[in-house]
């Protein structure tokens, strides 16, 4: 449920995506975090992150 605000593919065929929901109706915009962890070898991890700030426009 909720609209597809980003997503990615990582190499290896990995991929995300974020959904909204909902919207707080008292704000302006909406910050949203995307972020990946991919545990590599033992005790190796790479972390992806992207924040997106979306406006929140009224109807």
């Amino acid at each position: 449920q909720g609209e597809t605000v980003d997503s990615f593919l990582i190499r290896g065929g990995i991929s995300t995506e974020c959904r909204l929901t909902s919207v707080p109706s008292n704000k302006k915009f909406a910050i949203i975090r995307n972020t990946v962890t991919i545990d590599r070898d033992p005790g190796q991890t790479v972390t992806l992150e992207r924040y997106l700030q979306i406006p929140i426009l009224r109807v």
